[in-house]
């Protein structure tokens, strides 16, 4: 599996910390939840792999679910770049 270094908008574009700019309460001030490759656990309870870190200031994760469909996530486990919105998609834990 190849692994990436940042992750992309749905446009191809690499987000950096400018394209999150525009939230609320940014997530980077939330504690650091996903420590490196590996497994994790959701909100909802999907057991999710995390391949690589990487992107802007090495905040970004990318991964794939279980059914192999790819995803990033902030290294607080969030998807959303705002500590006020949630999914059941965030990663709550290591596993």
């Amino acid at each position: 599996m190849a692994s990436r270094n940042f992750c992309r908008d749905r446009q191809g574009r690499e987000l950096s910390s400018t394209s999150y700019q525009s939230y609320g309460t940014h997530t980077l001030l939330l504690p650091r939840i996903i420590t490196g490759p590996g497994r994790y656990l959701t909100r909802k309870g999907e057991i999710v792999t995390i391949d690589s870190l990487g992107g802007y200031a090495d905040w970004q994760a990318a991964g794939k679910y279980s059914d192999g469909v790819d995803e990033c996530w902030l290294v607080s486990g969030r998807i959303f770049p705002s500590a006020d919105l949630t999914s059941p998609n965030d990663i709550v834990r290591p596993l």
